[in-house]
This record gives structure tokens, C-alpha cells and sequence, in this order.
């Protein structure tokens, strides 16, 4: 019985293993500094980026169609989307981001619209 039933966990392992394998995932992380702009507006979020990370971005979904992208924002999770289409003009939406990205934006926005000249 004990080794049917590890039988099954490793059966079972191998499976998951496969499909994780299957899905390819690709995980971007855009730095605070590849921001030019936010803006907000109740739960949802827009970033402007900087045509260095635009360019980045195009090369990235151009050369991973139809995979799963994982986008995070100075280190916290932002995006998670398959990617059907090339980037356009380099405005993102996050719907609902998590409150510790929120804050992070808040205070990256306040910079920017002070003219903070570090970035």
C-alpha cells in the first residue's frame, strides 16, 4: 500500500513538473527609473515608461509570443499576463495593484511630479 501510494506521489510530481515545464513564464522587473509617468485613478494604475524600457519590452513580447509574462515594478508584483501583442506607445495598466506597489508608485509619482532631477 506504501508503495502504491508513493507511486502515485511520484507519478503525480512528474505530471506537474510537465505542465510547470509547459508554460513557459517570462519575468521582467522594471526598475523605478524605467518610469516616466504615473497616474491613478481609483483602483486602477498607469504607468508611462521610458523608451529604454519600451524598447525592452517590445524585443521582450516580440520574442515570447504566447507566453505567460510576469511583470514586477520595483520589486513587487505588478502584471501577470499572456503576451498576444506587441507593445505599443508604452503606457501600462495595472488593475488593483497590491497596497505596497500602490505606495511605491505614489511616492515614485510625487518624485516625478516634483521634477526630482535623480531620474
Amino acid at each position: 500500500m506504501r508503495s502504491l501510494f508513493l507511486s502515485v506521489l511520484l507519478a503525480l510530481a512528474a505530471v506537474i513538473a510537465s505542465a510547470a515545464q509547459a508554460e513557459p513564464v517570462v519575468r521582467v522587473n522594471l526598475a523605478a527609473e524605467e518610469v516616466s509617468g504615473v497616474a491613478m485613478d481609483g483602483q486602477q494604475v498607469w504607468l508611462r515608461l521610458r523608451p529604454t524600457a519600451v524598447s525592452r519590452l517590445q524585443a521582450i513580447a516580440q520574442q515570447h509570443q504566447g507566453e505567460v509574462l510576469e511583470l514586477t515594478v520595483a520589486g513587487h508584483q505588478a502584471l501577470k499576463t499572456r503576451i498576444h501583442v506587441a507593445v505599443g506607445p508604452g503606457v501600462i495598466q495595472l488593475n488593483d495593484p497590491d497596497p505596497l506597489l500602490r505606495q511605491e508608485l505614489l511616492a515614485l509619482q510625487h518624485q516625478l511630479l516634483l521634477g526630482d532631477g535623480s531620474r
